[in-house]
C-alpha cells in the first residue's frame, strides 16, 4: 500500500525516512519527551536511526514537518486493530504523538492529530479512534481534550519500554462524535459571522420582504430559535425516555408558523431576537458535544410515523441551519 502524505494549513506529515536520523536525535534525546510518553530517550544518532528502520517506517507513522521546512520535529501515527497496545479490532485505531521541545506549545499537535482523525475515519474507514495517557502527561491529555476524545477508564499497567508500571488513562472517540464535532464547529462558525450580519440589517430588510412561505427575516430567525428550542429538548428526552420516544413534532400540519404567530416574532425586538438565536445555536452546539454515543440508535417517532434515530437528528441539524441562512441571504440581497 502506497503511504499517505497529509497537509495542514502549517504542517506536512510524511513517512518517516532514515535520512531523518540527526533531526529525530536531536529532539527525541531530551528526557521531558520520551519517557512520560513510554520510550526511552534516544542515545545516539544511529539509535535513532534502527528506530526509524524497525519502528517508524510503518504505513500511518508520519513525521511532522513544519512548513515550508522538511525536518522532521515530531512524530504521529495510528497503530489499526492488534498494532495497538489495545488490542483493537481491525477498524479501530489507537493515536500517538509527540513533538519535541521547542515546538511546545504552539499547536501543531493539535492540528496535525485533527487531519490524522479526518484521514482515520474518511480515508481508511474506521469506526473509532483511541488515545492514551500516563499521569502527569497533561500535554498529551490536553490535545485529546481539544480534539474531543472523552476519557472511558483508567487503568494500571506493566510498560516494558521503560520497564515500570504506569497509570494510564484511556480515552475514547467515534465517528458519530468526530461528524457532530465537525458540524458543530461548522454551526458556531456560520454563527458568529451571521450574528454581525443580522445585526447590521435595516428594518426594512428584516421586515419587508417574505419568502415563498411568507416569512420575513424576523420570521425565519425567529422560526430558527424555535428548531434549536425543539430540537434540544428531543435530544435531552432521547437520552433517557423510553425508546423509542413519542414527542410532540412542532413543524407538523403547520405548527412551526403558529409558533411563529403566536410568539409574535415580527414585533420581537431585533437584537434580543438575534441574541437570542445566537446562544440557542451555541447551547445546542454544546448538548450534541456531550451527547451519550450509546444512545445514538434511540428513536423519535415523528407525526409522520417516521423513525427517526437521535444520530440522524443531530446530523441533520445543520443542513437545517444552512438552509434557513440561505433563506435569509436571498431575502436581503
Amino acid at each position: 500500500m502506497k503511504k499517505a502524505f497529509l497537509e495542514t494549513e502549517r504542517l506536512s506529515l510524511r513517512p518517516w525516512r532514515e535520512t531523518d536520523a540527526e533531526s529525530l536525535y536531536e529532539y527525541a534525546r531530551d528526557e521531558r519527551v520520551g519517557p512520560i510518553a513510554g520510550w526511552p530517550v534516544h542515545t545516539s544518532v544511529e539509535n535513532s536511526r534502527e528506530i526509524i528502520r524497525d519502528i517508524f517506517a510503518v504505513e500511518e507513522n508520519y513525521a511532522v514537518t513544519v512548513k515550508p521546512g522538511d525536518e522532521a520535529v515530531g512524530s504521529l501515527g495510528l497503530m489499526v486493530g492488534t498494532a495497538s497496545n489495545l488490542i483493537l479490532p481491525p477498524n479501530e485505531a489507537e493515536i500517538g504523538y509527540w513533538i519535541g521541545v521547542p515546538f511546545w506549545g504552539r499547536g501543531y499537535i493539535p492540528e496535525a492529530t485533527r487531519e490524522v482523525m479526518r484521514h482515520a475515519f474518511e480515508d481508511l474507514g474506521m469506526t473509532t479512534l483511541w488515545c492514551g495517557w500516563f499521569d502527569g502527561n497533561d500535554k498529551s491529555r490536553r490535545v485529546g481534550e481539544k480534539c474531543g476524545f472523552r476519557h472511558v477508564r483508567t487503568e494500571e499497567k506493566y510498560w516494558p519500554l521503560i520497564d515500570k508500571t504506569v497509570t494510564q488513562h484511556i480515552s475514547r472517540l467515534t465517528r458519530a462524535e468526530w461528524e457532530f464535532g465537525k458540524n458543530n464547529r461548522e454551526m458556531l462558525r456560520l454563527t458568529g459571522e451571521w450574528t454581525e450580519r443580522l445585526l447590521s440589517l435595516g428594518e426594512d430588510a428584516i421586515s419587508g420582504k417574505r419568502n415563498a412561505q411568507g416569512r420575513t427575516v424576523r420570521q425565519i430567525v425567529g422560526h430558527m430559535v424555535d428548531s434549536a428550542s425543539n430540537n434540544t429538548h428531543r435530544i435531552v428526552h432521547l437520552q433517557y425516555q423510553p425508546d423509542p420516544l413519542v414527542f410532540p413534532d412542532y413543524a407538523a400540519n403547520g405548527n412551526n408558523d403558529r409558533w411563529i404567530a403566536i410568539q409574535d416574532y415580527q414585533t420581537e425586538n431585533w437584537h434580543d431576537l438575534v441574541m437570542l438565536w445566537k446562544y440557542s445555536n451555541r447551547h445546542i452546539a454544546h448538548v450534541i458535544r456531550h451527547v451519550d454515543p450509546d444512545k445514538l440508535e434511540t428513536e423519535w417517532i415523528a407525526a409522520s410515523g417516521e423513525r427517526v434515530t437521535l444520530h440522524a437528528m443531530i446530523s441533520d441539524y445543520l443542513r437545517h441551519f444552512k438552509l434557513h441562512i440561505a433563506e435569509i441571504e436571498e431575502l436581503i440581497k
